[in-house]
Order: structure tokens, then C-alpha cells, then sequence
């Protein structure tokens, strides 16, 4: 029975039909050792070495292969009896060695191909999984290698000896017990990272970066893949900064997953931040295994991830470490008591003893069960009596005292005394300041007046005052030397000790300054200066006399404070001017003079000046200024000239810009050296061997020439001069031929020529 391999996507069966004569069994799934290494045979390797690349245009190629080098096709089964020798089927459609490949009979392969495919058995290399590297696929496990590449949809090769690769790809190792595969850059593209080096292939140059998503990276880091602009990037990614970026967010790839990539990420929101790990554990975009920040709670967890735990349990925005009811929201920490536990879970507020809950006044410390009763209006003891308790009014001339309305009141009554040593002074009043006597059987209290003695050492004119000793003024211990310190004891009187060494004081030397005390002693300072800023005089100190002055030498040089003289000098102590100031400063435009105060001043001149500028006329004084009024150049403007004054004189100066020469068959007309010029509209597409292209009124025509003169043309000259252009300088323009103007441009002494050539009628 022939051999013939089916080939996927194979864009001809003639092709398939040589391919798989040609492979024999080694292409169809045999061991691969059958096939000929001759000039033309394809074997399995054919099939290998396509690598990644297309496996129908490497099939083809093979195949096209085959038939153009003449190489012998060899099946490498026999075919079953009955069936044709397919060795002579091919021989007879396919060219011999010596024939152009282009003679082979294609419709004969197709009918060879139909006749060989009712028997023959039909091998797919990429019909089953796993498939080989090229092949198409889904998922990993549609491949021998275990990686289907995300980018591409083909399996990856498996890395060939010593790691090698085809050039573009590095080979990746997928772990300790999986393969190693060769891979594009391409394939780690949106790879979960944590550094740049997992962006990169082994070997390869280092064109993936490891780039932050997500605002502060809280979404994790990913490769990126080197680029210049978008075309270097991966369909829906961006080219940032030298770098493809994922417009959406990142997923896994089964190739992530068999990497085991991951990546570190936060969870963010208005509580704080959690970190955690976005890993690719399965195909699909994933997530961040993160906690969620949440509102800190009394639970010794860090809910908000700050690396803090339970640090305000109560959430009343006060650390627990320094809150008076840490368990207790109290935003005003308001502690009544003073006892560092805040009333918020205080139960006893005022620290009286008793329980807030049972005490009728948890905020008095006074008012309590068990409290003494007094006369204030209050009930102080809780028992919901007012005032229930005896008082008295401290008037012994007074029976059944009571309280009533806050007040202890008694009814007069009783009897005092009987005699003067029946009473006795009370204690808020000085035995030499009052005296006590029984009047009407009542002790009677009589204030005294004059002087006494309140036994303080420290008062003097001591008297009396609402039967008290007072002290009068204090008595004065200051002994006028600021180097002791003086003071006085009230059992004593005045105590004098030495003053601090920093206090200044006089030492009695008119040339001494800076004085301090020393031991109590006044020590003098630096020496005087007595210098009083007059250049002419002579100062110095004597001692006892202090700062003595002297007419300085005649001729030291002074300022007597008039601005409008120079050279001043002192004459018998006394600074006298010398010679005026000289205020000229040389500007017709002004009016100069002197102020003592101020020295040299100038007014403003009228009439005229020179300001200088041989381009300016009419100069005048303004303001006190040499203004003149510019020449005049516009009448020497045109579109390729502006006027302007040189050294006095008014000169047309070229300037550059587009005109319009005047001429039709002129385009990009421009200012070129003062003048306006165009380049002649090219009609040479029109020429013929009987005929030129020309310009007419600014269109190209056909104009017949004399036949069978090859190379040559006739042409009048044209009309075009210029004299004495509008710009002023004198000049000659003229044209003549086909191809003008051309030719350079002669100018010298104000003079311009031209020269050039138009295409002209026949002659």
C-alpha cells in the first residue's frame, strides 16, 4: 500500500503527495530512520527543523525542494500488491533532474494523489496531542513540550542540546521537574514580577522591566517589554517610556502558571493599605490575596494593617495607650475626680466614696450619704432632708437656734456676762487694738486706736485698724551699693550678702565702662573710648577727668557736610570745604548745578542737539534727552526689498519671502538677492519625437518641431527683462530657451544681471 502523509493547512495536494513520497514513514510517525540523505529527500527532520515556524510553508518548501533539485523520491515502504509502483507514477509526472522544474504535470500529481488516497493511510503530525513544537494549540496539554505560547497559539520546542534555541528565543526552565522551552520575549509579557531579572530571557538582552500597576503599585508589578512606539507592542498595550504596558490589567498565562509567577499587591481603600500576593495558580486575570483594611476594633488584630494592633479600641480618635476609658468612647477625656480614670467609666466621679448610682450629687465631693449636715440650703447627706441638722448662730445671747432658708438664726435671750472678767477678747482681735467690757449684760468689743507693735521687725509705724495690729511700710534695707544684695528677716531686720558677679555697678573711674561687681565689690571694665567722630579733633580719657579733646593737625583730611565742595581739610579743629564740585556732565540736554545737601543735580535743556545717529534728523532736547526723528526709507520697500538707512543713507536691502514675478509659467516664485523669481513650469513630459512640451499662459502645450533632429531644439528667445526693478538698484533680466532661467546671477556697484531660457516657438 502507498504512502501518503496529510499535511493540515497544506495549500495543495500535490504538494502534500511529494512531501509525504518523499518523507516516507519517518514524516507519517515511523522511528525516522527511513529516507535517503541525497540531494532531494525530505526526512523527518525536515519535519523537526521547522521549529516554530509555518508548518505548511516549511511542508511546501520541503516539498518544492524535492521537485526542483532533481533528487530521487524514495518511499520508504513497500506498496501492497495491486496497488501502483508509485516510484514510476512519479517518475512519470514528476521533471527529471535535467528538466525546469515548471514542467511538472500538476493535474497528473492530483490524480496520482486522488488514486493513492482510497488506500492510503493518512497520518496527521498535528491531528492528535500532544503535538509537536509548531503545531497549533489551546492549552499545555495539547503539546509534547507541555507549553502552548499565549502570543503565538503554537506549542513552544523544547530547548535543544546545551540550551540552544533559534535566534530570538531564550530557552526558560518551567521549574526542577518541568521542561525547559524555548520562548519569545513576547511570552513573558504581563508576567507577574518582582524584579526586573524575571523579565528577562536567560541569555538574552535585558528589554523587559518589572513595571508597577495600579495607583502607588497597589495592583502588583508586571513585565513590560521593550518598545520605541505602539507597533512594538502586544494588541491592546501601550508603548510608555520605552516600555509596552498593558492597558487592561494583567492575567495568567498557563506559562505564568507553570512559572509559578507571582507578584506583591495591596488591598487599599480609606482604612489603610494590606499587602499581599497576586500568584497565577490558575489561567485567568486572578486576584490579591490580601486582607481588606477595616475600622481598628478591640479584637488584637491589626485591622487597618498599620503595624499597629487595637490602637484605639474605643474609636473616639484617642490612642489606647493614653485614653482614661480606653474600652469607653470619650472624645473629651473629661476626668471630674482627678484620678486618671475618666468619667465615662468612673462609677464614683467625685471620689467621695460613694457610687455615682447612689449618690444624689455625683459631681460634688461634698454631698453624700453620710455627709454632715449643715445650714447651706443643700441636702448634703442624700437622706432627702434640707438643713434636718441643730446648728448654731454663734450668738451666745441667743436660744433655739435653727436653720431657716440656708440660715442659722437663734431667739435673743440670755445673758452674756455679769462683769468685765465675765468676757473674753475674741481671738480675731490684738489685745493692744481692742478691749472687751460686759455692757447690758453683753460682752461688748471696744477698738483702740495709735500705734502698736505687730512683732515684725520687718514693718515700722505699726498702729491700730479695726482692732488690729497692722504693719505699717516696710522697712527699707538698702544700703545704695548694687553689690550686695539687701533684704530683710522678720525676726531680725536687714541682711546684706554679696551680689551676683553680673551686675553692673560704677567704680567711681570716668575712664573705665562695663563696671560689675565682684565679691561684693565693684570692678572696672574696658577702658572709655572717647573718641567723638570728629575727624578734627584729638580724644582721650584722664583718669579722675574722663574724655578730654583736642583740635586735631591742620590738613587732616574731613567732610564738612557740604556736598559741592571737595578736598576738605581741618584748620584749628574746625573741617573747612576746599575747592566746588564739578557738576558738568557733558550733555547738552541738561542744566547742571549743585545742592550743599545733595551735591550735583541736573534740569532739563530745550533746543537742539546731535543724538549721534547719522540716521536720525531733527535731533532736539526732550525731557532732557537727544532725541531725533528716523530717516525715512519706505519709499525704497518692495516685495523683495525694505528700506532702511545705512550710514546716513537710504538703501533697498533684500529680504526673503514669496512674490509673484509676473510670469505664468513660473512656480514657487521667491525673493532671491532683491529680486522676485520663479522656477520655470517643466513641460519635458509632453516631448515627443515630433513635438516639446512648452508653457502657455501658465499651462503646458504640445508645439510640433521638425522631425527626425534628435536632440536638438529650436527655440526665440523670450521677452522677459527687467530694468530698474522697483526696489531700486538698477539690474537686467533676460531669459531665452527651454529650460530657464538658469545661470548664475553678476552683481556689483548697485547693478544686478540675470540669465536664463524659456522654450521659445520654432523657428
Amino acid at each position: 500500500m502507498a504512502v501518503v502523509c496529510r499535511v493540515n493547512g497544506i495549500r495543495g495536494l500535490a504538494v502534500a503527495l511529494a512531501v509525504g513520497l518523499a518523507v516516507g514513514a519517518s514524516a507519517c510517525g515511523d522511528d525516522g530512520t527511513g529516507g535517503s540523505s541525497g540531494g532531494g529527500d525530505i526526512g523527518a527532520d525536515a519535519l523537526k527543523d521547522a521549529g516554530l515556524g509555518d508548518t505548511e510553508d516549511a511542508l511546501e518548501d520541503a516539498a518544492e525542494d524535492t521537485l526542483d533539485g532533481g533528487g530521487e523520491v524514495t518511499p520508504d515502504v513497500e506498496p501492497d500488491e495491486g496497488d501502483p509502483d508509485v516510484t514510476e507514477v512519479i517518475e512519470d509526472v514528476a521533471p527529471d533532474a535535467d528538466d525546469d522544474a515548471s514542467d511538472v504535470d500538476e493535474d497528473a500529481l492530483q490524480d496520482v494523489a486522488d488514486d493513492a488516497s482510497e488506500d492510503a493511510e493518512v497520518v496527521d503530525p498535528c491531528g492528535e496531542a500532544p503535538w509537536l513544537a509548531g503545531c497549533p494549540c489551546e492549552a499545555g496539554a495539547d503539546c509534547d513540550s507541555g507549553v502552548c505560547l499565549p502570543d503565538s497559539g503554537l506549542c513552544a520546542a523544547a530547548c535543544g542540546d546545551g540550551g540552544a534555541c533559534e535566534d530570538g528565543l531564550g530557552c526558560l526552565s518551567l521549574g526542577d521537574e518541568g521542561p525547559d522551552v524555548c520562548v519569545p520575549a513576547t511570552a513573558l509579557f504581563c508576567r507577574p514580577c518582582t524584579n526586573d531579572d524575571e523579565c528577562q530571557l536567560p541569555g538574552g538582552a535585558s528589554d523587559g522591566a518589572c513595571l508597577p500597576y495600579g495607583e502607588g503599585g497597589a495592583a502588583g508589578s508586571f513585565c513590560g517589554l521593550a518598545c520605541v512606539d505602539e507597533g512594538d507592542c502586544p494588541e491592546g498595550a501601550a508603548c510608555e517610556d520605552g516600555q509596552c504596558r498593558n492597558l487592561t490589567p494583567c492575567a495568567c498565562t498557563e506559562l505564568f502558571v507553570a512559572l509559578g509567577a507571582e507578584t506583591v499587591c495591596a488591598n487599599v481603600n480609606d482604612f489603610g493599605a494590606c499587602e499581599g500576593v497576586f500568584g497565577c495558580e490558575a489561567v485567568g486575570e486572578g486576584a490579591c490575596a490580601a486582607p481588606t483594611p477595616a475600622a481598628e476594633t478591640c479584637n488584637a488584630m491589626d485591622d487597618d494593617c498599620d503595624g499597629e494592633t487595637d490602637e484605639d479600641c474605643d474609636g473616639d480618635g484617642v490612642e489606647s495607650d493614653v485614653d482614661n476609658c480606653p474600652t469607653v468612647a470619650n472624645v473629651d477625656q473629661l476626668d471630674t475626680d482627678g484620678d486618671g480614670l475618666g468619667d465615662a467609666c468612673d462609677d464614683d466621679d467625685d471620689n467621695d466614696g460613694t457610687p455615682d448610682d447612689e449618690d444624689c450629687a455625683p459631681l460634688d465631693p461634698a454631698i453624700h450619704p453620710g455627709a454632715a449636715e449643715v445650714c447651706d440650703g443643700v441636702d448634703n447627706d442624700c437622706d432627702g432632708g434640707t438643713d434636718d441638722a441643730p446648728c448654731d448662730d454663734g450668738n451666745p445671747c441667743t436660744t433655739g437656734d435653727a436653720c431657716v432658708d440656708g440660715q442659722c438664726a437663734g431667739t435673743p435671750g440670755g445673758c452674756d456676762c455679769e462683769a468685765d472678767a465675765d468676757c473674753e477678747l475674741p481671738a480675731a482681735y490684738d489685745a493692744a487694738c481692742a478691749v472687751v467690757s460686759c455692757v447690758s449684760n453683753q460682752c461688748v468689743v471696744t477698738m483702740l486706736s495709735g500705734s502698736c507693735d505687730d512683732g515684725d521687725a520687718c514693718t515700722t509705724n505699726d498702729s491700730c485698724a479695726s482692732g488690729v495690729c497692722m504693719g505699717g511700710a516696710a522697712l527699707t534695707c538698702d544700703d545704695g551699693d548694687p553689690c550686695t544684695d539687701d533684704a530683710c528677716a522678720p525676726d531680725t531686720g536687714c541682711v546684706t550678702s554679696p551680689t551676683a558677679a553680673t551686675v553692673a555697678c560704677t567704680d567711681g573711674d570716668p575712664c573705665t565702662t562695663d563696671d560689675t561687681c565682684s565679691d561684693g565689690v565693684c570692678v572696672g571694665g574696658a577702658a572709655l573710648v572717647c573718641d567723638d567722630g570728629d575727624p578734627c579733633t584729638s580724644d582721650s580719657c584722664i583718669a579722675g577727668l574722663g574724655c578730654v579733646t583736642n583740635p586735631a593737625a591742620d590738613g587732616t583730611s574731613c567732610e564738612d557736610g557740604d556736598a559741592c565742595t571737595t578736598g576738605d581739610a581741618c584748620q584749628a579743629g574746625v573741617c573747612a570745604g576746599g575747592g566746588p564740585v564739578d557738576c558738568d556732565d557733558g550733555d547738552a540736554c541738561t542744566v547742571d548745578a549743585c545742592n550743599p545737601g545733595t551735591g550735583c543735580v541736573y534740569g532739563p535743556h530745550t533746543g537742539g542737539c546731535n543724538d549721534g545717529d547719522p540716521c536720525t534728523t531733527n535731533d532736539s532736547c526732550a525731557s532732557g534727552t537727544c532725541v531725533g526723528t528716523p530717516l525715512d526709507c519706505s519709499d525704497l520697500d518692495s516685495a523683495c526689498t525694505a528700506g532702511a538707512c545705512v550710514d546716513g543713507a537710504c538703501q533697498a536691502q533684500p529680504v526673503d519671502g514669496p512674490c509673484d514675478d509676473g510670469d505664468p509659467c513660473t512656480i514657487n516664485d521667491s525673493c532671491q538677492a532683491g529680486l522676485c523669481d520663479g522656477q520655470v513650469l517643466d513641460c519635458s513630459a509632453l516631448d515627443g519625437p515630433c513635438s516639446i512640451g512648452r508653457c502657455v499662459q501658465g499651462l503646458c502645450d504640445v508645439e510640433p518641431v521638425a522631425c527626425g533632429v534628435s536632440g536638438v531644439r529650436w527655440h526665440t528667445p523670450s521677452a522677459a527683462v527687467d530694468v530698474a526693478p522697483a526696489s531700486g538698484n538698477k539690474g537686467v533680466r533676460g531669459s531665452a530657451g527651454h529650460a530657464g532661467p538658469i545661470g548664475p546671477a553678476s552683481s556689483g556697484s548697485g547693478f544686478s544681471v540675470r540669465w536664463g531660457f524659456h522654450a521659445g516657438a520654432t523657428p
